[in-house]
């Protein structure tokens, strides 16, 4: 019994250690927000609000990159090209995410499925 008590306590101390990497700090250089439209819209004022926001609370500075034209699709090629490491974040929406790929397939030089992984949800707006 006492041998089984051991192997148990063995298995459990190699398991363990499996979940004790230490992790990077992230943050540690800025993050770059690219907002595909122009300046002074809605977008641009929500993303420059979250970009304080988020450079408050990681200490690290969040630039907002805007970058307009092609309905978005500029904007989204560059994020789809850059190093897929969490630094550079789109603030997209259905327009240059979904629509526009669908009714311009020939403009993209990127897989928008492939090349973007959504965070999160952070406006919701109704139909008129």
């Amino acid at each position: 019994m006492r041998f089984v008590d051991n192997v148990t306590r063995g298995l459990l101390a190699v398991l363990a250690s499996f979940f004790c990497v230490s992790a990077q700090a992230f943050p540690n250089k800025p993050i770059r927000f690219m907002e595909p439209y122009g300046a002074g819209g809605a977008s641009d004022v929500l993303s420059r609000h979250l970009g304080a926001q988020l450079a408050e609370s990681w200490g690290q500075q969040v630039l907002i990159d805007i970058r307009p034209g092609a309905s978005g699709l500029l904007g989204a090629e560059i994020v789809a090209k850059a190093a897929p490491d969490g630094y550079t974040i789109i603030l997209g929406e259905p327009t240059n995410l979904c629509i526009s790929p669908a009714l311009q397939p020939e403009a993209l030089r990127y897989d928008p499925i492939k090349a973007f992984a959504p965070i999160t949800s952070i406006t919701k707006r109704q139909m008129p």
